[in-house]
């Protein structure tokens, strides 16, 4: 047989989703990174600097001092300068609206009391321009804070009051640029800065970073991971990210966060050391490090691979680098990763379940099962509160996770099966002719049993005939009523005997010889044929009749 191309490519196709159920967004961890030079060098050297992507082009801002906007076009892998921001910004982290990016909560010079930056500076990609547009609020100033946009709506998180000096503040704000309103959203579980937020899928990830403070400002660093999730608009905490540092480079990809490189005050040289966490099972895993070990550059993900740009090769300011790496990356976002038969996005906005756990509700049916399959309630481990788990029902009684009466008998799948060791399934248990919950609640009689009290009469019969099923001799007779022709007690009326028929002539044929004689006693045996027709031949009785002998001449 023949099959149509098409038809191919679409089997194909469902082939590809399918495999994408339990994906990880990053190549295996094997996967090393790669030196990228452009065609016209590198970029300049920087460190406290950041990096976003903006139609297709990497942008590289700020730092210590005052170096270029910086933009890369892989297309014809040259990097482009924009000339220098207004003021010295650094300690940020740059997020873009359409053609313009942002710069809400950096500090400028100088250490170690760098003051944080209210005005939002925003440079236009298409006029080469810069601009301010609003502040934070006076209360809400800080830098080296978190930032991500979201449906058009910058989040700002964390973040440091004092530079260096301590200051660190779970804070927690957005911004519409659109219409320049600042609302206070809830704290973050943990203060944090010299970190960089990332938003995957509707989870905004915080990992890494520290509580900087004097004297020495590379302790304090923050294992704990915090989630926020825009659906739910709740916290929540996630695995300890295994490497303790600050000034990590961070991105997305798929439905991952990688963290790179970083500083802590363990190693007076930058790390190299990348890990991942995928934002359903909330576990970090390690993948393969840099080439160079780095901190505070900038790092984005384009074109299918994470770009790790400039930064610091120690712990603190010194040396900087120009260098650019780039790792290989899937980002292929996993459609079901529970491989539950739900849609991730489904389960979060329809469903109400765990997208990272097959069986939210723990009752042994996975989520898609119960809403596709049964009807059930995959947040309730009992959807029909007869006391049964649905995946009992379903996979040990057979019964209806939805029904608390499967064969509506007028008791519950569970006094069925746990009191009574009656068929769920089956109205009548014994077949005797009464239902389950009549013998129990009416007749006192065993539903499980035929024949209650073992007289040789189905229980549903003596019912039937006006007998105790619980008593074996209902007339107390000393006869069981199966045995008993009169059960009930009195006796058995005698039958009618049959009328006495009345002897009639009745025309016979004659033989050959044309006589018919009595060749004994002359007697003639009749039949009554009436009674034979109308089905009394049981109450017939046979009557000699005596014919005197003649002879019948012609």
């Amino acid at each position: 047989m023949r099959i149509a191309k098409p038809l191919c490519f679409a089997f194909l196709f469902v082939a590809v989703l399918l495999a994408a159920f339990h994906v990880q967004a990053v190549s295996p961890p094997s996967e090393t990174w790669q030196p990228f030079t452009a065609a016209n060098g590198s970029p300049q050297a920087r460190h406290e600097s950041g990096a976003v992507v903006v139609d297709g082009k990497i942008y590289l801002l700020g730092g210590r001092g005052t170096p270029d906007v910086q933009s890369f076009d892989p297309d014809t892998s040259t990097w482009t300068s924009h000339g220098q921001a207004p003021l010295e910004l650094h300690h940020f982290q740059p997020v873009a609206v359409g053609d313009s990016i942002y710069i809400i909560g950096s500090f400028t010079c100088c250490y170690p009391d760098e003051p944080s930056i209210a005005d939002i500076h925003v440079f236009n990609t298409t006029s080469h321009t810069w601009s301010v547009e609003g502040s934070m609020p006076a209360s809400r100033v800080r830098g080296s804070a978190g930032v991500v946009v979201r449906d058009g709506i910058i989040y700002v998180l964390g973040g440091n009051t004092a530079g260096h000096s301590g200051g660190a503040v779970a804070w927690f704000d957005s911004f519409n640029p659109a219409t320049g309103e600042w609302n206070i959203l809830p704290d973050a579980p943990n203060a944090r800065d010299h970190f960089s937020a990332v938003l995957v899928n509707d989870y905004l990830v915080a990992a890494a970073g520290r509580q900087t403070a004097l004297p020495n400002p590379f302790k304090n660093a923050v294992a704990q991971t915090d989630v926020y999730d825009f659906v739910e608009q709740n916290w929540s905490s996630a695995d300890d990210i295994p490497t303790l540092r600050a000034g990590a480079l961070a991105t997305m990809a798929g439905d991952d966060i990688i963290v790179a490189g970083g500083e802590i005050n363990t190693s007076t040289t930058a790390l190299a050391s990348v890990e991942a966490m995928n934002v359903y099972s909330r576990k970090w895993r390690s993948l393969q490090p840099l080439n160079l070990g780095r901190h505070s550059g900038g790092g984005v993900a384009l074109n299918g691979e994470f770009h790790v740009l400039a930064g610091s090769l120690n712990t603190g300011g010194a040396p900087e680098t120009s260098t650019h790496e780039t790792l290989a990356l899937n980002e292929l976002k996993s459609l079901d990763f529970d491989a539950d038969g739900l849609l991730n996005n489904d389960e979060r906005m329809f469903y109400k379940t765990d997208p990272a756990l097959a069986d939210t509700d723990s009752d042994s049916l996975n989520d898609g099962d119960e809403v596709n399959t049964h009807k059930s309630n995959p947040l309730l481990s009992d959807t029909d509160s007869d006391g049964i788990a649905d995946g009992d029902e379903v996979n040990l009684w057979q019964t209806n996770p939805i029904l608390s009466d499967s064969d509506g008998d007028g008791l519950s799948d569970k006094v069925e099966i746990v009191e009574h060791t009656t068929d769920p399934l089956k109205a009548d248990t014994d077949s005797d002719g009464l239902n389950d919950a009549a013998e129990l609640q009416q007749y006192m009689t065993d539903p499980a049993n035929v024949d209650t009290d073992a007289d040789g009469i189905h229980d549903g019969d003596e019912i039937q005939r006006g007998l105790d099923p619980l008593n074996d001799d209902t007339d107390d007779d000393g006869i069981i009523d199966g045995e008993d022709e009169t059960p009930a007690g009195g006796e058995l009326p005698e039958p009618n005997p049959p009328p006495t028929p009345t002897p009639t002539s009745t025309p016979v044929t004659t033989p050959s010889d044309g006589e018919i004689t009595d060749s004994s006693s002359g007697n003639v045996s009749l039949l009554f044929l009436c009674a034979l027709l109308v089905g009394r031949l049981s109450r017939i009785r046979l009557k000699r009749v005596n014919v005197p002998s003649k002879t019948y001449n012609n």
